[in-house]
C-alpha cells in the first residue's frame, strides 16, 4: 500500500532515531568495556595505512589528511577494531574543529623513556612505547575545556553534532590497553593528541 509523504517522512525520522540509538548503545558498551575485544600483536603502520581511505572519507574535501609512518616501528598488542575506533573518533573530532580549509596529521614513532626522562613529566612511566600522534589545524580549545576533554558526555559541539562520548571512548580504549593519552591545545592553534601504547613483548 502506498504511503503518503508525511508518513514516509515520519518513518524516515523513526529509522534515523533508531540508528542513532543503536550507535549510542554501541558507544556506551565500548565505554563500559563490556564489548568483547581480541588483542593481537600488530604493526600499527599497516593498520593505519589500510584505514587511510576510510579516514579520508570522514573529513571534508577542504581538509587534507597527512600520514607519516615511522620506519622500523615496534609492534603493539591491541584489538585492530579498537584502532579503528580511536582513529575514527580523533579524525571526526579534528574535522569538526576545523572551520574551512585545514589539515589533519597522523604520525607514528617509537618512544623510549628511562627514569630520568619521563614524558611528559610524571604522566607516563619509564618504558618503551609506540606513539601515535593526531594533530589538527582547527580552532583549538582553552585550558578549562582541555581539562575536561576526556569526560563522558562533555562536548563543545552544538546540539545534534555529538553526545560527547568520542574522546571518552578513546581514553577508555587506551587505558584498557595499558596505554596513556595526552592532549594539548591553545585557542587558534589546533589540537594535538598523543597516544602511547606499550611495545609488545610477545610475537
Amino acid at each position: 500500500r502506498n504511503l503518503s509523504e508525511p508518513v514516509l517522512e515520519k518513518l524516515g525520522q523513526i529509522k534515523l532515531a533508531a540508528e542513532r540509538s543503536a550507535n549510542l548503545t554501541r558507544q556506551l558498551l565500548t565505554f563500559a568495556r563490556k564489548q568483547s575485544v581480541r588483542p593481537v600483536v600488530l604493526d600499527l603502520n599497516e593498520v593505519v595505512t589500510s584505514l587511510k581511505g576510510i579516514l579520508t572519507r570522514l573529513v571534508r574535501e577542504d581538509i587534507a589528511l597527512h600520514w607519516a609512518p615511522a620506519r622500523d616501528l615496534w609492534p603493539v598488542e591491541i584489538d585492530p577494531g579498537q584502532i579503528v575506533q580511536i582513529l575514527a573518533n580523533l579524525v571526526v573530532n579534528a574535522r569538526d574543529a576545523i572551520q574551512g580549509v585545514g589539515d589533519v596529521f597522523i604520525k607514528t614513532e617509537n618512544a623510549a623513556f628511562n627514569r630520568n626522562e619521563p614524558e611528559p613529566p610524571g604522566l607516563i612511566p619509564p618504558g618503551e612505547y609506540v606513539k601515535l600522534t593526531v594533530h589538527d589545524t582547527g580552532r583549538g580549545v582553552d585550558r578549562e575545556t582541555l581539562n575536561r576533554i576526556f569526560e563522558p558526555f562533555f562536548t563543545t559541539k552544538e546540539d545534534g553534532r555529538g553526545v560527547g562520548l568520542g574522546l571518552a571512548i578513546v581514553y577508555g580504549i587506551v587505558k584498557q590497553n595499558n596505554g596513556f593519552i595526552t592532549a594539548s591545545s591553545e585557542v587558534g592553534q589546533g589540537m594535538t593528541f598523543r597516544i602511547y601504547l606499550p611495545r609488545a613483548t610477545r610475537f
